[in-house]
């Protein structure tokens, strides 16, 4: 048994040297037997090496074997060299020679773990004197146990985590990964709409209406249209949640799609958590009663009031047992297949084990749908509770090893997914246990690693920690995702969309989502080849106060995203942005009733005016109206502009 201690590092992917050379520098002590006789180095790097001169090993500065002149390592290749260690106080270093023990310059690698003042701890280091200091030192191994080092260059001393001393701990670093940069693309932001509880969607019928639904945790699914949130609501589905916690919760009416054909039938979908009442389609055991069930409900609009949900319509499709109250997923949508995707979390609670989890972890047990993304056909009748179809294309159809109803599985919380206007690719982030969040591209049959990995790092649900190996024990069938990043960039990936719009060029193609919570709250996009950058916000490039909860994307391809400031469901600070172009307040146009914008803009910008005409279309028609009818404050990114009636639309112009 080995208990490992990891320095996780990206720069040099999957442990690598830098191309096109290799040096005695490339090598790095990876696992030490303290009471036995070998010392592991191994070679990180592409090409092969050849030792060029004795290497020496020493021990509390004592010289003990070497690497001799010949020796030769293939790419990535591990060896094992007799040291005579016998004890557990040592402190095991390589050297450029075999003299000069003690000096820095001449240490190329080591791990240090022991000493008088720290008998029966250890830390570990893979440079000279880069190790934690000694609060972080961690006990021995037992006998018959090794000391594992897997990393390349801690280059960051604060990266390294502090651990209670605990026996089996892992030992790992806080930031794993290298910093998000900063996106050159500055965008402004259009509040469109206030007062909401805990918004996490905003979702286009697709009917030509303009309409855009907002739908909220508590249960409430607002209308916005021409510039302004209908006075009524489109439903109140309150009444069929489980009593929610305002503090923090992670259920409630988490999910809205409407059926592709909603113009001619009217359905809409929604998964919504509700009180246990009676047997699920699909259950997990547990001592106990389970915490709530998520419930997939189709609806019919109003015939009479298309604003207004058919209450009388309510037809129940499928029904999930829960364990626990968190890991909840909660997305819905509809593929270009005209298929309907469901993402559900874990079951909740930790490392994705304990009371409702079974021995393999929900997330990699096939015959459990938790963790997973299902695909059903609404129009069909072939499930088992003969309420909705399953595909014949489905990966697992008729596999009795696997449910047929998944589509792809081994997810933690895949909290908002999407699928891309323009390809079809579905997009789906995945919230990490502690260390990392991921955005995964989803594929048929596609095994996305939890709780084997969290992000490409190994996870060990008994150490509750990641690794920082991105290679082993993980097999092949398991896909990482294609971007991540730790959590000192932010906490909670909330999945968002593939930009299709046409205000912000830059943005095209690109997918923007955004963080829940962390230091600044900041919404980022893909780039591309995997990395990730947090979108510049205004001249200030200032971050977010709220929380990030959701996101949006109406029939053009522009995208929203929903905030609140609390972490449940209560009180009215939930607001609606519309992500727009950054042109201080120039060209945005306001069409209908009273309007507020909120557009970033730099603070010393003065002289700003409004137009208004009647004919957007044609910029002859446009005029100057009085400056009393804008209001903006030095500092403060807002402009209101008040519509007295007729049928004028207005845009406010800046210098």
């Amino acid at each position: 048994m080995s208990i490992r201690y990891f320095v996780a590092f990206f720069g040099i992917l999957l442990l690598g040297s830098y191309p096109g050379r290799s040096a005695v520098t490339d090598l790095r002590i990876t696992e030490v037997d303290p009471l036995g006789d070998w010392v592991e180095i191994t070679h990180f790097s592409d090409m092969a090496f050849v030792n060029g001169a004795t290497r020496g090993f020493c021990k509390r500065f004592n010289y003990a074997n070497s690497i001799n002149i010949g020796e030769s390592f293939g790419a990535r290749e591990s060896k094992t060299f007799n040291i005579s260690l016998h004890d557990t106080l040592s402190d095991v270093w390589l050297y450029v020679g075999t003299a000069g023990f003690g000096i820095a310059a001449n240490m190329i690698t080591g791990m240090k773990y022991g000493g008088s003042a720290q008998t029966g701890r250890e830390s570990v280091a893979v440079t000279a004197f880069l190790w934690p200091s000694t609060s972080d030192f961690i006990p021995l191994p037992d006998a018959g146990e090794t000391m594992q080092l897997i990393g390349d260059d801690p280059s960051d001393p604060a990266s390294w985590k502090s651990l209670p001393p605990t026996p089996g701990q892992y030992f790992v670093i806080n930031n794993p990964l290298p910093n998000l940069s900063q996106s050159p693309i500055t965008v402004g932001l259009q509040k469109i709409a206030t007062g909401l509880v805990s918004p996490l969607g905003v979702r286009s019928p697709g009917d030509g209406s303009t309409r855009l639904f907002i739908f909220d945790q508590a249960g409430e699914i607002h209308i916005y249209q021409n510039g302004a949130v209908l006075g009524t609501l489109f439903a109140d589905l309150s009444g069929q949640l489980v009593s929610l916690s305002s503090g923090f919760d992670e259920r409630g009416l988490l999910g809205l799609a409407f059926h592709p054909e909603f113009s001619l039938n009217r359905k809409l979908y929604t998964y919504t958590s509700e009180p246990n009442a009676g047997p699920a389609d699909f259950s997990n055991p547990i001592s106990g009663s389970h915490n709530h069930q998520t419930v997939i409900t189709e609806w019919l609009a109003g015939v009479d009031n298309p604003n207004e949900l058919d209450m009388g319509s309510e037809h129940e499709i499928l029904r999930v047992d829960q364990p626990q109250a968190n890991h909840n997923g909660g997305d819905i949508a509809f593929g270009p297949d005209g298929l309907l995707y469901i993402a559900i979390g874990d079951g909740g609670s930790g490392n994705d084990q304990g009371n409702g989890h079974s021995a393999l972890g929900n997330a990699q047990d096939t015959l459990n749908v938790l963790g997973t993304i299902l695909r059903i056909d609404v129009e069909g009748t072939n499930s088992s509770n003969g309420k909705y179809g399953v595909p014949d294309t489905n990966p697992f159809m008729n596999d009795v090893t696997k449910i047929d109803e998944i589509y792809a599985y081994g997810f933690r919380n895949p909290y908002r997914m999407s699928f891309d206007a323009l390809t079809g690719d579905l997009y789906s982030g995945d919230v990490g246990q502690r260390d990392i969040d991921e955005l995964n591209l989803i594929t048929s049959g596609g095994n996305y690693g939890w709780r084997a990995k969290e992000g490409c790092y190994f996870f060990d649900a008994g150490v509750t920690e990641i690794s920082g190996h991105p290679v082993d024990p993980v097999t092949a069938d398991l896909i990482d995702p294609i971007a991540q990043y730790d959590r000192g960039d932010g906490i909670s990936i909330i999945g968002g969309y593939v930009y299709r719009g046409a205000a912000i060029p830059g943005l095209a193609g690109r997918y923007v989502f955004g963080e829940y919570a962390g230091t600044s709250r900041r919404l980022l996009v893909l780039t591309g080849n995997g990395n990730i950058e947090r979108l510049t916000i205004g001249n200030d490039n200032r971050g977010l106060s709220l929380r990030i909860k959701g996101f949006g994307q109406d029939a053009g391809g522009e995208v929203y995203f929903c905030v609140s400031a609390t972490g449940g469901p209560t009180g009215t600070s939930g607001v609606v942005y519309k992500i727009i172009p950054l042109i201080g307040l120039n060209d945005i146009d306001i069409a209908g009733a009273d309007a507020v914008l909120e557009v970033v803009r730099d603070s010393s910008v003065s002289g700003v005016s409004v137009e208004a005409s009647t004919d957007p279309a044609d910029p002859a028609s446009w005029s100057g109206k009085a400056a009393s009818v804008v209001s903006v404050q030095p500092g403060v990114d807002e402009a209101r502009v008040t519509r007295n009636g007729g049928s004028e639309n207005y845009r406010v112009r800046g210098p």
